[in-house]
C-alpha cells in the first residue's frame, strides 16, 4: 500500500524515538521534542511543514494577529486545503486575529462552539498543528496556542509525531478533528461584527522603551500599584476606574540605552575627552540622550556659562528637539530659543540653530568661541560639509557631542576627527529591537508585478508601464494581503522616481482598499515645507492612507503612528534601506507592529536587502546566504520582528548574492575607509574581525594581501620587496580563511621565538598538540609542516610564492627570519594575519583543526584539513581514496549544469535529512578497487555538497558518511555511445543535516 522507502524510514523513525536513540533515523520522520530552544522552534517548524504539505488543519485556542503575521507568507503561498479551528474562549482572541483570519485565501476558519444542545458550552483549549503529505500525516501537539511568544520565545513543550494514514493514531486524530468541525460553525463577517460589539480589550500596559520615562510620585494608598508605569512624554498615565490618579513630577529619566550611553559619555569626560559621537538608531531617544547629559554636566558643574547650543539641519528637527529638552532641563520658557528662519534669538541659555542660519552672513561669528560650555550636533553624518565645518572650527566649547543614525560614509569624509575619534556609545537596529525600544515590524519580499508578457513591470521604459492600472491593482492586492487586518492603514510608499510617486498616486486614488476609496499623495522635494507638513499632518491623523515618495522622508521626519511601508524600488543602499525602514519603527499608542512589504524585482542590487535586513557588513557571499537560509527556515529577527520572502523573490535575492559584485576593489576599499574614519591609526586587520565590519578574508583576498590594500588606500606604508610580498599574499591565500589552525599555530610559535632567539626550533608536534590538543596530532603537525615548506602545493602554486618555504622542520626559513626581524612593517602585517586566521578560526571553525560540520571548504583545504600530503584536487573528480590517511572525501554538486557530460550526470539525491543516494564515478563496477574500499567500510567516508556552480567552488560539509556492500547496486547510466556501468548506495549521515540547510540544498530557494 505503501512505498517501501517511506515505510521503513517511518519505521526507523519510530524505533529511534520509542526504542533505541542509537538507531539511525531521519530526522522528519521520528518523533521530536520543540521546545523553542536553539533554534528548534515552533514557528520553523510550521513555515517548514507548511512548505512541503498537502493540507493542514490547525486546531487552537489562542490566536493573535502578530502569530498570523510570522506566518502569513506561508499560509499566502499554500495551494492545499487549509483548515483553522479556534474559539472565542475567555475573549482572548481579539477581533482583530479574526479578521486577520479572515483575510487569508484558501484558508477557511472555523469558531468552536461545543455541543449546542447544552446549557453549558465547553472550554476550547485544543493546540494542535495537523498536516497530511502523500502518505504521511504529522501532528505537532503540546502547548503553542498560535501566538508569536508561543512560537518563538516561549519554552513551550510539543511532541511532533509521523505516521501512515491508515495508521491507529492518525484515525484518533481524524476523528477529534471531525468531532470539533461537528460542533463549529464558519467565521464570517458578520460574526466578527457581533463578537466586536460585546469584545471587552483586555488591559495592557504599555512601555516606551524607546523614548524617556516618566518619574511617578505614587498616592499613600495600600492598592498603590507594584510598579513606576511608564508613558510616553506629553501624555497621561493611565488610571483604572475607581483608582487614585498618580501625582506625575515633571522630570524624565533616561531609560537603559540611554543610561549606559550617559555612563560612557561621562567615563570620557572623566578622562580628560572634551568630544564624543553617540551612534543611535532612529526612535531610541538620541536627542532625549543629549538632553540628559547637558542636565548632567550643568548638575555637576558649578562653572562655566552653562549654555548649550543645538545644530542641525531642518528647522522641523530643530523644534522638536527644543521641545524635548523643555521637558529635560529646568529652566523657563524664554531660557529656550531658536534661531532659524525668523526667529534669530542669540542670547538665550538654550539656542537651537539650523546649520543655515548660523552660516548666513556668517552669523556664527557673533558668538565667542566659549559662549557654550555644551554643543550638539545632531545628524552629524552631515558635518564633513563645509557648512558644519566653519561652525566646528569656530567655537571652542567645554564638550561637544555628535549624534546619528547613520555614520557610515562611502565618500571619504572623515566625520569622526572632529570629535577625537572618540565613539561613547552605539546601538544599531538590531540591538534596539532586542531590547523592545523600537516597535516590531513583519518584513515580506514579494514579487515585483509581472506583465502577460512574462517581463517584469518594475524595471519598463515608459511612465505609463509604472503607474498602470494592472500594476497598480496587483500592488494593492498584496499590501491588502500582508497588511493588518481591520487597521487602517497609515503608510509611506518609497517609489523609484517622483514622477512614479506622482501617476501612481493619481492611479492608486481611483481604486479601493479594504472595501472604501483609498486616498493617497504624493509628495517630493519639489514641494515646499507648509505643504509636506500639511500632507504629513493628514496621514497622522488618518485624512490620508498613504504618502507616496521618492527619499525626502529617508530622515529628520518623525511619523509614530506610520504602520505600513511599502517599497516599490530596487535596494541602490543598505544605509537608505534602513532609513527608509526606520521611518514605521517608532512605537505609538495601539500600534502593534509595523508591516513591510517590499517588491523586489530582478535586480542586481537585491544583495543589499540581507545587507540591510541583518546588519550584515561582511561582503561574504556565504555569510550573507545563510542568512537569506535562516530568514526562509527560521523567519526571525532581533526581538519580535520577522522576515519572509516568497518563493520567486527569495530565489532573485540568492541569485544576486551569487551573481553580483559585492566585493570589487572599490567597494572594499570604501568598506576600509568606513573603519578608518573611526580610527587615529590605520585599522589591523583584526579590528574588522572584531567590529563586525567586512569580512577580513575577503577584504585581504581582494587585493592579494592586506599590505597592499594599506597601499591601495594611499596610507603611507613602505613598499614590500617581492618576496615579502609572496609571504603575506601565501598567508592570505591559504591561512587565512581559518580553516585549519595548526598551520597558524605553528607559524605564529615559530615567530615568537625568533623575538628571543633567532636560531630557535619549534617542535610541530608540541606546538600543535599544545594549541589545539593531542589526539592526532602528529599527522597534523606533519601536515601542517609540508603546508608551510609548500611541499603540499602543486609546483604552479609553488611558483606563485615565489617557491621560497617559511618553515622547515620546525625552524623559520633564513630569508623570513631575516624579513622578519629587518622589517617591522612587514613583521606587523604578517602577525596581524596569524592573528586574525586564529580569531577567523575560533568564530567559524570553533577553534579547531577538524572538519567543521555546516561550514564550507574548497577542494584543496578539504585535503588539507583531512592531513593528505599532497595537493591533488584537480585530480579528485567528485571523490577519491586517500590510503595514507584512509580518507575519501566525496563532492556533489547538487543541481547540475544541463551542459555536463552525461556520463557525470550524476543522480545524486538526499532521501531525507540523514540518508543521500550516491552514485559512484562512471565505468566503476562493484569490483573496481575505489568501489570496494568506500563499501569495504575501512575508509573515513566525508561528504561535502553545495547547491549548484553558482555558489562557487566550496562546499559545505556535512560530516562522516557509511555505507555498506549490502546496499550497492551496480546500474547502467548514458553515455554518449551506448551505456556505461556505474555503482549505487546509501550513504548515512552521522549528523543530520541541519533544517535550514537542507530545504535550502534540495527544496529550492523557498520550497
Amino acid at each position: 500500500m505503501y512505498p517501501d522507502n517511506e515505510l521503513s524510514a517511518l519505521q526507523a523513525g519510530l524505533q529511534h524515538g520509542f526504542v533505541d536513540a542509537d538507531q539511525v533515523t531521519t530526522t522528519r520522520l521520528a518523533p521530536t521534542l520543540i521546545a523553542n530552544r536553539d533554534g528548534n522552534t515552533m514557528l520553523r517548524a510550521l513555515r517548514r511543514e507548511l512548505r512541503i504539505a498537502d493540507s493542514f488543519t490547525f486546531s487552537v485556542a489562542f490566536v493573535t494577529p502578530g502569530a498570523i503575521a510570522t506566518l502569513k507568507q506561508e499560509l499566502i503561498d499554500f495551494e492545499g486545503r487549509g483548515v483553522i479551528i479556534t474559539s472565542d474562549y475567555l475573549q482572548f482572541n481579539s477581533p482583530r486575529a479574526f479578521r486577520e483570519l479572515l483575510a487569508l485565501p484558501n484558508i477557511t476558519t472555523y469558531i468552536f462552539q461545543g455541543d449546542r444542545a447544552s446549557s453549558a458550552r465547553r472550554p476550547f483549549h485544543a493546540k494542535g498543528y495537523l498536516f497530511r503529505q502523500g502518505d504521511i500525516t504529522t501532528g505537532i501537539v503540546g502547548s503553542s496556542n498560535l501566538t508569536q511568544a508561543a512560537l518563538d520565545g516561549n519554552v513551550e513543550w510539543n511532541l511532533r509525531v509521523s505516521a501512515l494514514h491508515h495508521s491507529g493514531i492518525t484515525a484518533m486524530l481524524d476523528s477529534e478533528l471531525e468531532a470539533q468541525l461537528a460542533e463549529s460553525i464558519p467565521l464570517t463577517e458578520s460574526w466578527v461584527d457581533e463578537y466586536a460589539r460585546t469584545f471587552v480589550p483586555k488591559r495592557v500596559d504599555v512601555f516606551w522603551p524607546g523614548d524617556a520615562q516618566v518619574e511617578i510620585e505614587l498616592p499613600e494608598a495600600e492598592n498603590a500599584p507594584d510598579q513606576t508605569p511608564a508613558r510616553m512624554p506629553g501624555s497621561a498615565p493611565s488610571v483604572r476606574p475607581g483608582e487614585r490618579a498618580w501625582h506625575v513630577v515633571e522630570r524624565l529619566r533616561p531609560n537603559a540605552m540611554q543610561a549606559r550611553a550617559l555612563d560612557a559619555l561621562q567615563r570620557l569626560r572623566d578622562a580628560g575627552e572634551t568630544r564624543a559621537v553617540v551612534i543611535s538608531a532612529t526612535g531610541t531617544g538620541k536627542t532625549l540622550l543629549s538632553a540628559f547629559d547637558v542636565r548632567a554636566v550643568h548638575e555637576h558643574e558649578s562653572t562655566g556659562s552653562g549654555r548649550m547650543l543645538f545644530v542641525v539641519h531642518r528647522e522641523q528637527i530643530l523644534r522638536r528637539a527644543m521641545t524635548e529638552y523643555q521637558q529635560v532641563l529646568d529652566g523657563d520658557a524664554p531660557d529656550f530659543a531658536l534661531y532659524a528662519g525668523q526667529h534669530k534669538n542669540a542670547a538665550a541659555r538654550y539656542v537651537f540653530a539650523t546649520v543655515q542660519s548660523l552660516n548666513a552672513g556668517d552669523a556664527w561669528s557673533q558668538f565667542a568661541p566659549d559662549a557654550f560650555d555644551y554643543i550638539v550636533i545632531d545628524e552629524v553624518h552631515r558635518s564633513a560639509a563645509g557648512s558644519y565645518q566653519r561652525i566646528l572650527d569656530h567655537f571652542a566649547p567645554k564638550f561637544l557631542l555628535g549624534m546619528t543614525a547613520t555614520p557610515e560614509r562611502t565618500d571619504g569624509a572623515d566625520i569622526f576627527r572632529a570629535f577625537d575619534y572618540n565613539t561613547a556609545y552605539e546601538i544599531r537596529l538590531n540591538e534596539a529591537l532586542e531590547t523592545e525600544m523600537l516597535c516590531p515590524f513583519h518584513y515580506y519580499g514579494v514579487t515585483e508585478y509581472l506583465t502577460n508578457a512574462g517581463e517584469l513591470g518594475d524595471d519598463p521604459s515608459t511612465l505609463m508601464r509604472l503607474a498602470d492600472s494592472e500594476r497598480a491593482h496587483y500592488i494593492l492586492r498584496q499590501i491588502e494581503l500582508h497588511a493588518q487586518a481591520g487597521i487602517a492603514p497609515k503608510g509611506i510608499i518609497f517609489c523609484s522616481r517622483n514622477a512614479e510617486a506622482a501617476a501612481l498616486a493619481a492611479e492608486f486614488n481611483t481604486h479601493t482598499l479594504g472595501g472604501r476609496p483609498l486616498r493617497t499623495a504624493a509628495v517630493s522635494g519639489r514641494d515646499n515645507q507648509q505643504r509636506r507638513d500639511e500632507l504629513v499632518l493628514d496621514l497622522r491623523e488618518g485624512r490620508l492612507d498613504y504618502l507616496l515618495t521618492v527619499d525626502i522622508f529617508n530622515e529628520g521626519i518623525d511619523i509614530p503612528e506610520v504602520n505600513q511601508i511599502i517599497m516599490l524600488r530596487q535596494t541602490q543602499s543598505s544605509i537608505v534601506f534602513v532609513q527608509q525602514l526606520g521611518r514605521g519603527l517608532r512605537k505609538a499608542p495601539g500600534k502593534e507592529y509595523l508591516v513591510v512589504v517590499d517588491f523586489i524585482g530582478n535586480y542586481q542590487n537585491n544583495y543589499m536587502i540581507p545587507i540591510a535586513l541583518f546588519g550584515d557588513r561582511s561582503r561574504n557571499r556565504d555569510a550573507l546566504r545563510k542568512q537569506m537560509r535562516r530568514a526562509i527556515s527560521e523567519g526571525t529577527l532581533s526581538g519580535l520582528s520577522t522576515v519572509s520572502f516568497d518563493r520567486i523573490a527569495a530565489e532573485r535575492v540568492l541569485a544576486s548574492i551569487d551573481t553580483a559584485r559585492i566585493d570589487t576593489k572599490r567597494q572594499l576599499l570604501d568598506a576600509y575607509r568606513e573603519l578608518r574614519a573611526r580610527q587615529a591609526e590605520p585599522p589591523r586587520l583584526a579590528d574588522f574581525a572584531e567590529a563586525g565590519a567586512v569580512d577580513p578574508v575577503v577584504l585581504a583576498n581582494g587585493f592579494e594581501n592586506y599590505a597592499r590594500l594599506l597601499t591601495a588606500a594611499h596610507e603611507e606604508v613602505p613598499v614590500l620587496p617581492p618576496w615579502q610580498d609572496a609571504v603575506l599574499t601565501f598567508v592570505t591565500k591559504e591561512l587565512l580563511n581559518g580553516r585549519r589552525r595548526a598551520e597558524l599555530v605553528v607559524l605564529r610559535d615559530a615567530l615568537a621565538r625568533l623575538r628571543h632567539d633567532a636560531d630557535a626550533v619549534v617542535d610541530l608536534a608540541d606546538s600543535v598538540a599544545d594549541s589545539i590538543g593531542p589526539g592526532r596530532s602528529e599527522l597534523r603537525a606533519r601536515s601542517a609542516g609540508r603546508v608551510l615548506d609548500l611541499s603540499f602545493f602543486t609546483q604552479a602554486e609553488r611558483k606563485k610564492y615565489s617557491s621560497q618555504p617559511l618553515v622547515i622542520d620546525g625552524k623559520a626559513t633564513d630569508d623570513l627570519t631575516d624579513a622578519y626581524l629587518a622589517n617591522g612593517f612587514f613583521a606587523s602585517v604578517l602577525d596581524d594575519m596569524i592573528a586574525t586566521g586564529l580569531l577567523v578560526n575560533a568564530q567559524r571553525y570553533v577553534g579547531s583543526s577538524d572538519l567543521v560540520v555546516g561550514q564550507k571548504y574548497g577542494r584543496k583545504d578539504a585535503l588539507r584539513v583531512l592531513n593528505w600530503a599532497s595537493n591533488e584536487a584537480s585530480t579528485v573528480y567528485g571523490y577519491k581514496v586517500d590510503p595514507v590517511t584512509a580518507t575519501c572525501p566525496i563532492f556533489v554538486t547538487y543541481h547540475k549544469s544541463d551542459e555536463i557530460a552525461e556520463t557525470t550526470r550524476y543522480e545524486d539525491a538526499f532521501v531525507d535529512e540523514r540518508t543521500f543516494t550516491w552514485f559512484s564515478k562512471s565505468r566503476r563496477t562493484l569490483e573496481s578497487k575505489d568501489v570496494r574500499q568506500i563499501l569495504g567500510g575501512e575508509i573515513a567516508l566525508h561528504l561535502f555538497v553545495k547547491k549548484s556552480d553558482a555558489e562557487g567552488t566550496d562546499f559545505y560539509y556535512l560530516g562522516r558518511v557509511t555505507t555498506a556492500a549490502a546496499e550497492a547496486q551496480q546500474l547502467t547510466m548514458p553515455a554518449e555511445k551506448g551505456e556505461v556501468s556505474v555503482v549505487r548506495t546509501t550513504l548515512h549521515l552521522e549528523h543530520a543535516v541541519d533544517a535550514g540547510l537542507y530545504d535550502f540544498l534540495t527544496l529550492g530557494a523557498a520550497g
